[in-house]
């Protein structure tokens, strides 16, 4: 119809009024297309803030989670990229379309179609972080029914910190001490409950130690007067030496954990003693050993 008009009125030849024609079919085709991708573009946001939501009221000591912050970080980003493009290409085909140039027009719609293409993968790292935050949210459930029982020991500490540990650990008998519930001896050592180390070197299993040196970390900032010493212990396989040895490499990584976590050094004091002051006497038996292969605190001030 357009063509048709145009020649009719002599605006122009047939073939210059047909390729007219042609650029304002693709122009619309192109807004179309920008539509369609704007829905989606808004649909995947509208996901990720929902998963941001629900990110939100984990706790955020739950191991492996700081990795699943960081996807979460980047999907938002990409999102927001995306938006701007759509912006973008609006843009561009506006101006295109106004200056009626042909190969202009083209080179727009070609990129849109490129956009639309990629636009079809949009849901899916939506749906792969929901997957992942999963078993997040069925621990944090879990951690709530144990709080509730009182099978958890939990302690919003007076920087706004949520301290979660186990009954007679490390956060408990620690707070204890600064509490005064507990009796302060410089010679009482308060033993980590779970904190791992990998192999039987002195490099620590991050993924399952980092959450309870955090939690330590946090009580320190809480009590900027409390200090620490933390010693390295082993049981009584092995030459006393080298016992004594990767005790004190084990304390010293434990030091350095803290220290990163922004804790002064001049707080800390670190020392191996290998098999000296067992846990378990005996040292008789596998399990025994194992209480005696530990990394403890003992507060030296407060």
């Amino acid at each position: 119809m357009f063509v048709s008009l145009c020649v009719a009125f002599g605006a122009m030849s047939f073939s210059a009024c047909k390729k007219k024609g042609e650029g304002k079919q693709e122009v619309e085709r192109g807004r179309q297309s920008l539509e369609q991708i704007k829905a989606q573009v808004v649909q995947a946001q509208k996901a990720t803030a929902d998963l941001r939501t629900r990110f939100n009221a984990l706790p955020e000591d739950l191991p492996g989670l700081e990795t699943l912050r960081s996807k979460l970080l980047a999907v938002e980003e990409v999102m927001g990229v995306e938006n701007g493009r759509v912006q973008w290409l609006s843009g561009e085909l506006d101006a295109a379309a106004a200056s009626g140039n042909q190969e202009q027009i083209q080179k727009v719609s070609t990129t849109i179609n490129e956009v639309v293409e990629g636009s079809k993968t949009y849901g899916k790292p939506v749906l792969e972080l929901l997957h992942e935050l999963l078993p997040f949210e069925r621990t944090a459930a879990q951690i709530r029914v144990l709080a509730d029982a009182g099978l958890l020991f939990m302690r919003v500490l007076p920087t706004g910190y949520e301290l979660k540990g186990a009954n007679d650990g490390i956060e408990e008998l620690l707070m204890d001490v600064v509490d005064g519930k507990r009796k302060f001896d410089k010679k009482a050592w308060l033993p980590f409950d779970r904190l791992k180390f990998s192999g039987a070197g002195a490099q620590l299993d991050q993924e399952q130690s980092g959450g309870q040196v955090e939690n330590v970390a946090a009580i320190l900032k809480a009590y900027p007067q409390v200090k620490l010493e933390i010693g390295g212990f082993t049981d009584n396989t092995g030459p006393a030496a080298a016992s004594k040895k990767l005790s004190a490499e084990r304390a010293e990584t434990v030091k350095a954990m803290l220290v990163s976590s922004d804790i002064a050094a001049s707080r800390l004091a670190a020392a191996g003693y290998g098999a000296a002051q067992p846990a378990c006497a005996a040292n008789d038996t596998e399990e025994c050993k194992a209480k005696n292969r530990r990394i403890a605190v003992r507060v030296t001030a407060k």
